[in-house]
């Protein structure tokens, strides 16, 4: 499976414009209700604002190259220290790429109850947990349960491709495509009451 999922066409208007997605974060996957269809392209989930935002939308799924967030913030630490964040890379390629985005003060995310709290976001190819797939997760300290009914996630046995004990296939792959049999997926793996884990990654097939 390759680490960069982004199409062909993507990749090339997203390398021209790596500088707006520190400050307006990338295109979601989700078409918007209601909108008519720009000529420009097709119609987004909002864009996210800021470094954090796109944090978020990376986290749940909502970009078409998670991994490429955290690269450049990693790529501009400049940006993501004037949004409280500090950007820790090692620096190295492949499966031993590791860059941590640690974040003061915390990051609400948007689901369950509203009390999710991340404290750093986090690329590696290194499970934290055996069983957990994601390749861009977080710590989370808040209800599992009201995460799980919020994403409406599903268990494991729910897709053959699961990453976690709880899954939900993300946008369009899950239909159809060159990824249906892999999609990318949002997973949560609680770790204890009040604390789990939740990202996004795909399989290894």
């Amino acid at each position: 499976m390759p680490m960069n999922r982004l199409p062909t066409v993507l990749a090339f208007v997203l390398a021209g414009l790596s500088a707006a997605l520190l400050a307006c974060g990338s295109p979601g996957r989700a078409e918007t209700p209601g909108v008519p269809p720009d000529p420009a392209g097709p119609i987004r989930t909002p864009i996210p604002v800021s470094p954090r935002s796109a944090l978020v939308a990376a986290l749940l799924c909502d970009v078409p190259d998670p991994l490429g967030v955290l690269r450049e913030l990693a790529a501009g630490p400049e940006a993501a220290a004037a949004d409280g964040m500090t950007v820790l890379s090692n620096g190295r390629d492949g499966l031993e790429e590791r860059i941590e985005v640690r974040l003061s003060p915390s990051l609400a995310l948007p689901i369950g109850n509203g009390n999710a709290q991340v404290r750093s976001v986090t690329l590696s190819f290194d499970p934290p947990v055996p069983g957990f797939g994601a390749l861009v997760y977080a710590h989370v300290q808040g209800d599992a349960g009201a995460a799980i009914e919020s994403l409406g996630l599903q268990p494991r046995t729910s897709h053959p491709a699961a990453i976690a004990d709880w899954v939900r296939p993300a946008g369009k792959d899950a239909q159809d495509g060159a990824f249906a049999d892999c999609p990318d997926m949002v997973g949560l793996h609680e770790l204890a009451p009040g604390r789990y884990l939740l990202g996004c990654g795909w399989c290894n097939g």
